[in-house]
């Protein structure tokens, strides 16, 4: 499975970070509400969303990337959301 996600173009909607991804040549939407972005633990910088997303972009990309793998078969009208259970670990 080829897997690309773009993490220097995220786009706020409401209280939701969404940012596009390349799934087998397929677009999809991944997105990141304000209240999981808040307890990643930041510790540095400001607390906007965007700022957040950027701070934490590494955890937001590993967990969206599994996630992603988890799906077998993402397609176009896919959507990936992250979930606080997303970045705990077992």
């Amino acid at each position: 499975m080829s897997i690309h996600l773009d993490g220097l173009n995220p786009y706020m909607r409401d209280d939701r970070i969404e940012f596009p991804a390349d799934v087998n040549g397929k677009r999809i939407c991944c997105a990141i509400d304000r209240t999981v972005l808040e307890r990643l633990g930041v510790t540095t910088g400001g607390h906007d969303l965007i700022s957040l997303f950027k701070q934490n972009w590494p955890k937001i990309r590993d967990a969206a990337y599994l996630k992603i793998q988890m799906d077998n078969k993402p397609d176009a009208n896919s959507r990936v959301v992250l979930q606080q259970a997303d970045f705990e670990e077992s």
